[in-house]
């Protein structure tokens, strides 16, 4: 385990070697948030925000493909390999924005424990699909998947009640604290505020 400071905390140092371990034993040219957050022993999105922000600085690469995101270490990966997967040149993260901050901003709704929980999850899952998509957007139909894939209707009849009571709620008053950008005339889409 890669501990810094006591349990649960992890150095970047410490986190790219986990990216090459992951790498190196299963022969795969790539690792995903989970598969190093099993190597550190750190929370997957805890891990995952760092990764990011690793990638920001360019310390590896990161790529979505379809729905997973899986990140590389530039000098451990073969040529052939890199020019296979580069990340695209006009893709920016906006390492500014975290998700932490902009849940502190909103409070789900209800009073039922679990309930509340799988509504801050439906959120964070539309957060994370904004930063990934950074800068394009989503559409509502593309976060609603992102939503339903990580809690389905978070205790609401359906997604739509679910986007109705909550997450347009939530992300609208992200925009009015200049952390997110609503759908406009000249595009389409939710997007993090550049």
């Amino acid at each position: 385990m890669f501990w810094a400071n006591g349990p649960g905390m992890v150095s970047d140092p410490d986190l790219l070697e986990a990216v090459r371990d992951c790498i190196s034993p299963e022969g795969c040219p790539v690792a995903t948030a989970d598969d190093v957050a099993k190597r550190v022993d750190v929370q997957r999105e805890t891990v995952r925000q760092r990764l990011l922000r690793l990638a920001a600085d360019d310390h590896l690469r990161t790529r979505k493909l379809g729905r997973a995101r899986v990140f590389w270490i530039p000098d451990a990966l073969a040529p052939a390999v890199e020019s296979a997967a580069p990340p695209a040149p006009d893709q920016q993260h906006a390492p500014e924005f975290e998700i932490a901050d902009a849940l502190g901003l909103v409070a789900p709704p209800g009073r039922d424990p679990e309930a509340v929980e799988a509504r801050a999850d439906a959120l964070r899952a539309v957060l994370e699909e904004l930063v990934d998509a950074h800068p394009e957007g989503r559409s509502k139909a593309e976060l609603l998947e992102a939503a339903d894939e990580a809690v389905g209707a978070a205790h609401y009849d359906d997604l739509q009640s679910l986007w109705r009571n909550w997450l347009y709620e939530a992300l609208s008053k992200l925009v009015g604290e200049g952390m997110v950008e609503s759908p406009g005339a000249s595009r389409k889409g939710w997007r993090i505020q550049q």
